[in-house]
């Protein structure tokens, strides 16, 4: 049974079973349909706007452990190997650094300008 208010009248409908789950996938079709634009989604920047903030707490443990959950979704977000670089810098693991920054390189040749950047921070 559906019960649907329009205005301040109460409106009931019978449906069958078959009708009864055809509105619930509908209705989950939708659900997940706002979700996504609303941005539920898995390209990682969430993690990514973690890592940014446990840097800025200095805590550069977490801050690889949040870059290193956006690389499980994007293996290429080249951002993300970058801040995790840096990460890694701060952490005195230059080898780890090294490996991330070769690796956003070989993504995008272009990022050596930013990983010179970066490094005079």
């Amino acid at each position: 049974m559906l019960n649907q208010i329009i205005g301040n009248t109460l409106i009931i409908v019978k449906l069958s079973n078959q009708e009864a789950m055809h509105l619930k996938i509908l209705l989950l079709f939708k659900a997940f349909c706002i979700l996504a634009i609303l941005g539920f989604s898995s390209s990682g920047e969430d993690w990514i706007r973690k890592g940014k903030s446990s840097m800025l707490d200095n805590d550069y443990t977490k801050a690889v452990f949040y870059y290193t959950k956006a690389l499980e979704e994007d293996p290429s977000n080249t951002k993300a190997l970058l801040q995790r670089g840096k990460a890694y810098l701060f952490l005195d693991l230059y080898h780890k650094a090294i490996d991330d920054y070769q690796q956003a390189v070989k993504l995008d040749p272009r990022l050596i300008k930013s990983i010179k950047e970066m490094s005079k921070e």
